[in-house]
This record gives structure tokens, C-alpha cells and sequence, in this order.
């Protein structure tokens, strides 16, 4: 196997642990009357390492679930899938997990694997991505769906940590992003959900390696859809990967790239790499985390440039801005990480909660 060909099969997938608007219109800021908005954090462990993998926040009243996803890929051999659900409603914010594909691969069929990468021809557009992919494959229970709108978010496109990756290193590379919002019937009542789709491709040595470098979606029924919207900024904004977890992913990356390049990737159980990890943070790849996270911020920056739906905080116990759903007069936090969001300005949740909550500065 030859090492570019192994490079090409390493690069696609930007910050895969995860995963234009016009005919669309985006979410107005100022429709945010009604009751406060309460947001938590939502701690995702991983079971292998036994350890929190990531977090991010939710609504205090919903239900949220997330999941780690192990597969034999030499550099991103772990996925994170996320759910949130408003029980009382149709409301529903999804994070799907990535999927790594090639196409091209003569010798092999379709659907069979090629250095951890899914044999399969690339879906054209992010929205034959979904009827294809996402889907058949995440939602499968939904089926008597129609695609109402399609936009296409170029800037978005451009922020791709793996285009830019991928061309630092003289690889061909584009990428496609879009919004596709679908219609259908949930409980009795229609809904409408809208799907953000980030695909890199890469070209090389014959072969077309391509992916999701971000996928999610929220649901509500249409008048409540703007809402949901800020629901599911807050909760992409707010992602937070552990560095130890990180640390420990990407030793089994490594040692599964080291074994790529002598082709017994195949043939190595995946558990004995799991077992062989440590918590010792290195330098390099302490720095590949921030990198990493630098890339993050840069695609949900430019994904943000299109939804101008949060506002930037400053909390008076931490030097980290936090980004919350825009068009609130009053934002407060908690010792325990929780958000609330307020158009009330007689409103104190010290009064009405309880506990020890500080209001926070927007940022300027």
C-alpha cells in the first residue's frame, strides 16, 4: 500500500467525532416570548474508557441521550450521535454521527470496506446524502416524508477543517453544505424538520474519498420551528470534547494508522487497542485537541453567519465566552453549568428557582 493512498484515507473527516438561506427564511431573533429558557448539560461517557467523552447543553425539561460509536477507521475510529426530544411536544434536535466513505475501489463491491472507509458512489448533493444515507440508515422509521426546500451555505462549505486539511497537503479537495427541510406527519400533527449537511471530498490516487464533516437536524411543528432553531444552536455551540477522552482516541487512532500502513489493520481486534490507551496527555496531541477545537469554532462560526440566531456571553466564573440563543433581554447561570434565558427583566431565578444564579455580560 502505498503512503498516499494511506494519507488520502486519513485526511477526509475534518472534525468527524461528531458529524445560504433564501428560500428558506432564518430564525428571526426577536420571537422568543413565553416562559424562560432552562439549559443544562448533557455529560456523554463513554463505557469503554469509562469516562466522560464529551458535553454539551440541552433544555432542562427535555430528554437527551448521547452515544459513543467504535469502528475500525485509522484515524477517526470513534463517531458521536446525540438526541434531544421535547416530551411534552414534537420539538427534536438530532447530531448524527459520521460515516466515512470511498468510491472507486474496483476490486471490491458495493458496501464493502476499503481501509475502514464504506464502498459507496457519492449521493451528488448533501440532500441526496440524506434520502440515501442519513435517513435509511439513522431514522429509518421515517418514510412518507416530501423535501420542501433545499438551500445551499457555501461559506459554511469553506470552513471544512478537512478541505483545508486536505489542500495544506496539495490534496484536490472540495466540499458541499446545505440546509434540506422535510415535511411529514409526527403524532398526528405535521412537523417540519430542517437537516444541516456539511460533505468534504477528496481526490486521490484514482479514488474519490468522501463523508459528513458535520450532520444534524431539528424538528417542531412549523410555527414553533424557529424556536427549536435557537434550541439546537445552543447545543452545537456548547460542544465540549474531554481532553483526556480525546487523548485516548487518538492513540487508537494512531496505533491504527501505524497498523493501515502495514495493512493488518483488518486483522487487529479493536478492544486490545482500547485496552492499551493511557491517560497521559502528550504534547502532540494536546495540541492536536485545540487545533482541533479551533476547527470546530471555525465551522460553527461560519454556520452561525447564516442562522444569526445566539448571543455571545461572558460568565464571571470562567474566561470561555458562551454562545446562547439570541433575542433574550437577561441571561443567568449556575454553579452546575445550567443556562436560563429570560425577556423578563423583573425576572431573578434566584427567586423563582432557587440556588445561586449569576446574570451574565454580553459580550462585547
Amino acid at each position: 500500500m502505498s503512503q498516499s493512498r494511506t494519507m488520502a484515507a486519513c485526511v477526509l473527516a475534518g472534525s468527524a467525532v461528531f458529524a445560504g438561506w433564501g428560500a428558506i427564511p432564518a430564525a428571526a431573533a426577536s420571537s422568543t416570548e413565553g416562559k424562560p429558557m432552562h439549559l443544562k448539560p448533557l455529560v456523554v461517557k463513554d463505557p469503554t474508557f469509562q469516562m466522560e467523552a464529551f458535553r454539551l447543553l440541552v433544555p432542562a425539561d427535555w430528554k437527551a441521550g448521547g452515544q459513543i460509536h467504535w469502528r475500525l477507521h485509522p484515524q477517526y475510529p470513534a463517531a458521536a450521535s446525540v438526541t434531544a426530544h421535547n416530551p411534552a411536544g414534537a420539538e427534536a434536535v438530532f447530531f448524527y454521527p459520521m460515516v466515512p466513505f470511498v468510491e472507486g475501489v474496483r476490486h471490491l463491491p458495493e458496501g464493502g470496506n476499503y481501509l475502514g472507509n464504506e464502498v459507496r458512489r457519492h449521493p451528488g448533493v448533501p440532500a441526496g446524502y440524506l434520502t440515501h444515507f442519513l435517513l435509511p440508515r439513522f431514522r429509518p422509521g421515517l418514510r412518507n416524508y416530501r423535501v420542501v426546500a433545499s438551500q445551499e451555505m457555501p461559506d459554511w462549505a469553506k470552513a471544512s477543517a478537512a478541505l483545508n486539511d486536505a489542500r495544506a497537503l496539495g490534496i484536490r479537495s472540495a466540499a458541499q453544505a446545505a440546509r434540506v427541510r422535510i415535511a411529514y406527519r409526527e403524532g398526528g400533527r405535521e412537523v417540519h424538520e430542517e437537516f444541516y449537511i456539511l460533505m468534504p471530498s477528496l481526490y486521490m490516487v484514482g479514488l474519490h474519498w468522501w463523508g459528513t464533516e458535520w450532520a444534524s437536524s431539528v424538528r417542531a411543528e412549523p410555527a414553533k420551528l424557529e424556536e427549536a432553531a435557537r434550541v439546537h444552536l445552543a447545543m452545537m455551540n456548547s460542544l465540549q470534547i474531554n481532553p483526556r477522552w480525546y487523548n485516548r482516541e487518538r492513540q487508537v487512532a494512531a496505533m491504527l494508522e501505524q497498523d493501515c500502513y502495514r495493512e493488518q489493520a483488518r486483522v487487529m481486534a479493536l478492544s486490545s487497542y482500547l485496552a492499551r490507551t493511557q491517560d497521559q496527555i502528550r504534547e502532540t496531541i494536546n495540541a492536536s485537541y485545540w487545533k482541533r477545537q479551533a476547527a470546530m469554532d471555525r465551522v460553527h462560526a461560519n454556520f452561525n453567519r447564516y442562522i444569526r440566531g445566539v448571543d455571545v456571553y461572558t460568565s464571571p466564573n470562567s474566561r470561555r465566552a458562551v454562545e446562547l440563543p439570541a433575542g433574550y433581554k437577561s441571561a443567568w447561570v449556575n454553579g452546575l453549568g445550567e443556562y436560563l434565558l429570560s425577556n423578563d427583566s423583573d425576572y431573578n431565578p434566584n427567586r423563582h428557582l432557587g440556588g445561586t444564579w449569576h446574570r451574565l455580560t454580553p459580550a462585547r
